[in-house]
């Protein structure tokens, strides 16, 4: 068995290893060998106070990853009046001291002191001109720890590099975890989710991101109260559809989904026109033939096409008295005109030869403008914010459609509708433009963003719903369920029964989980305590590499 080979002032010392646990309990050995030998004996002891040495030796320690007592060691060998290794040496027994006489000032002040290169790290690590495996945050966190734990571990080791090496591993892989999973503990809002929730839907699991996605996606698929969870998360979004589709004539809707949705927003929409409508008297618009001359000025529809659309619009003019007509009226007329141009659209969606589309297009287009130019002449008839007004309730009545044309795509009875199935109403209304193509069409955006955090997911029917329920998935069942089944663990924890109870037991816990009021503080609880806990992981990385070394330094001593 090796001796450890301690030398003070010159002299060399050797302490048998079977009597000492490392080279600071062999220096202090010595030095008490020393102090007895010239008469100097201990009178007590008790731990002495904590002393600013103490404070000092940790937070030099910590600032320096590991290095201080080789820094001043050498900076006091400087003087010439003791050797380098003495010095270091020396300054190591103090250190040794202090952990020992105060472990908890001690510790703490490392880990305060470690914060002074973190930070440095992190700011040199910023920019444009860090290397791509920094640019990301969870990527510098793991780089840094993994850097700075391996530098502190190194520094914790003694010897040279080639012992050192080992300590230096350790600490680097302790530091780099530390640090990554620092960053995987503070979970963050996915910037699709943010966008979901200032729209208005609250914070769901769903939001931190793919993992939790799958997590919960592969829970939705078994009989479980997540199945419900799932509904409720897409009926507050259809809430959130909904009210965007609303947000023009400022109204809002509360707890509907689905058909349901679209009535009470068909009711809002056709409330808003009477409210806007009805009160007025008299709008001045000249005659929608004259209008289709204007328009057909810039289109240039072909003669025949031109007189069948004026035979059209003359039914309308009949609505007209010298070219006037009350606010009903107007709405009486516009509904006509818009029946016109959704007929004419679904012309040149769905004609077979390509010269019928082709007309079918123009039509719409030239009745598209004829109207634009009545509604023009409408608001400055009326004057006041009469135009805008116009203009917005018509805006909700055309996302109205897209509303339309999702419900039906629904399968079921329509109780909801689902991130993709709204995609496709979409597409639908605007398959004449280029909108879709581009991802500017209305609404798309928040389709888009709710696939992204959703992912692709299906819903119960109202069938479901029902089964779930009375098998008591719905309600508080399985978590007594799970109960029973822990509670009665210990009496049937015999083999194969008991873990039968096991699997019982884990079921309830996903019950619990599962139930609304604990799955709604799920991912609030988690963005709460995970960003300061990852935060606190990420920033004691270089720390937590450099006691790492050091408890691998001691035990190879």
């Amino acid at each position: 068995m090796e001796n450890f080979t301690v030398t003070i002032d010159g002299k060399v010392y050797s302490v048998p290893a079977n009597k000492v646990a490392n080279q600071e309990q062999a220096e202090a050995a010595v030095r008490r060998y020393i102090a007895k030998q010239s008469g100097v004996t201990e009178e007590r002891s008790t731990r002495r106070p904590t002393s600013r040495s103490d404070l000092l030796a940790g937070l030099s320690q910590g600032a320096t990853l590991g290095f201080a007592d080789e820094i001043f060691g050498r900076l006091e060998s400087l003087g010439g009046r003791t050797s380098a290794e003495d010095a270091t040496a020396r300054r190591r027994a103090d250190v040794a001291d202090a952990r020992a006489n105060s472990p908890l000032t001690t510790f703490g002040a490392e880990a305060i002191g470690s914060a002074l290169p973190l930070a440095a790290a992190a700011l040199a690590s910023r920019g444009a001109a860090a290397p791509a495996v920094l640019q990301n945050a969870l990527g510098r966190a793991a780089a840094i720890g993994a850097l700075e734990g391996g530098i502190a571990g190194f520094g914790a080791g003694e010897g040279d590099a080639a012992q050192r090496l080992p300590s230096a591993a350790l600490g680097g892989a302790v530091g780099g975890i530390a640090g990554g999973a620092g960053g995987v503990l503070a979970p963050k809002i996915s910037e699709a989710g943010q966008r979901l929730m200032d729209a208005g839907m609250r914070m769901t699991p769903e939001m931190l991101g793919q993992p939790a996605q799958r997590t919960l996606n592969a829970l939705q698929k078994i009989p479980s109260p997540f199945q419900a969870r799932r509904d409720e998360t897409l009926d507050a979004f259809n809430v959130v559809v909904g009210n965007e589709i609303l947000k023009p004539i400022g109204k809002e809707i509360k707890d509907k989904a689905g058909r349901e949705a679209y009535e009470a927003i068909s009711k809002e929409i056709s409330a808003s026109y009477d409210d806007l409508l009805d009160p007025v008297t008299d709008i001045n618009l000249g005659t929608y033939s004259a209008a289709l001359t204007r328009a057909n000025k810039a289109i240039g529809l072909p003669r025949g096409e031109v007189s069948g659309v004026r035979k059209e619009l003359a039914e309308l003019d009949k609505l007209l008295s010298g070219g006037r007509l009350t606010g009903k009226g107007f709405k009486e007329a516009d509904s006509e005109l818009r029946s016109m141009i959704e007929n004419f659209r679904a012309q040149a969606t769905n004609a077979n030869l390509a010269s019928e589309k082709n007309q079918g297009r123009r039509i719409a287009n030239i009745l598209e403008a004829v109207r634009e130019d009545m509604f023009e002449r409408a608001a400055k008839s009326v004057g006041g914010d009469f135009g805008e007004r116009l203009r917005k309730t018509d805006f909700a009545y055309k996302l109205l459609q897209t509303l339309r044309k999702t419900v039906e795509r629904a399968p079921g009875q329509g109780e909801r509708f689902t991130p993709a199935q709204l995609l496709a109403g979409i597409k639908a209304v605007n398959r004449q433009t280029d909108q879709f193509a581009k991802g500017t069409a209305p609404l798309q955006s928040l389709a888009e963003d709710a696939q992204n955090v959703l992912g692709a997911v299906q819903y119960n029917s109202a069938a479901d719903s029902a089964v779930l329920s009375q098998l008591g998935l719905n309600q508080q069942l399985l978590p007594l369920a799970g109960a029973v089944a822990l509670g009665g663990y210990d009496q049937l924890n015999d083999g194969e029964m008991g873990r039968l109870t096991q699997g019982a037991g884990a079921l309830g816990l996903l019950s619990i989980l599962g139930q609304r009021p604990v799955y709604n503080r799920l991912a609030p609880t988690a963005v709460a305590l995970g960003r300061p806990a990852g935060r606190l992981l990420s920033n004691t990385a270089p720390f937590l590499g450099l006691q790492a070394g050091r408890a691998f330094n001691e035990d190879q001593r």
